[in-house]
């Protein structure tokens, strides 16, 4: 399974999945990938940078979702703390991965959720160089791992880190992304034609009141 998107991701060029392959070995072994669940990882990052896998699409693929317009990264940025926000990242990859592959070789939903967002979030390059390297990695490593990208409550300053990244991002994926401004009823139905209710976070179904 795993040399076929390898394969996939260099269009059935065996020399140049192969170099992508073993570059990928040697990644996992620097960052030592196989042992990234013995890392004790700080409270902070799961206070201010929370994600959550809450279930599986239709079609049993993993459903990741990532609050990024609540993430607080540039404080933890400013204070020095980039790789272990890199290092979250991986993490986050992984935990998708491992759950993608569990019994052969299914893809994610990715939802990132922008909603909350602000431009001193948006705009802070540091963060978004270790955004940047987030990306990278996730395409360098883990090619076909997403089926689709589901961006909810896009703001216009999405476009600021968006191009930033967007370097990083092979035309396949590109491909694969969806964005939706605040129209919570668009989106919201997109998700549900390819999600089941309960693989969606709860929040997404309350109303204003929390009910």
């Amino acid at each position: 399974m795993t040399l076929i998107r390898f394969l996939i991701a260099r269009e059935f060029n065996i020399e140049a999945a192969e170099n992508m392959l073993r570059s990928s070995m040697q990644w996992r072994k620097d960052h030592r990938m196989d042992h990234i669940f013995e890392w004790k990882s700080p409270e902070y990052l799961h206070k201010d940078l929370p994600y959550s896998i809450p279930g599986f699409d239709k079609n049993g693929g993993p459903v990741v979702h990532i609050p990024f317009g609540k993430w607080n990264h540039r404080c933890w940025v400013e204070k020095g703390y980039g790789e272990d926000l890199l290092r979250w990242g991986y993490r986050l990859i992984e935990d998708a991965f491992q759950k993608a592959t569990s019994d052969g070789l299914r893809q994610c939903t990715a939802i990132f959720d922008l909603g909350g967002i602000s431009y001193y979030q948006a705009a802070h390059i540091p963060s978004l160089k270790v955004l940047y390297n987030g990306f990278k990695a996730l395409e360098q490593n883990y090619p076909e791992m997403l089926k689709s990208i589901v961006i909810v409550n896009a703001p216009w300053l999405f476009a600021i880190p968006f191009n930033f990244i967007k370097g990083t991002i092979s035309p396949n994926t590109l491909s694969k992304l969806k964005i939706f401004d605040s129209n919570k009823k668009i989106w919201l139905d997109y998700l549900l034609e390819r999600c089941p209710e309960k693989s969606l976070p709860k929040a997404y179904f309350e109303d204003q009141n929390g009910n």
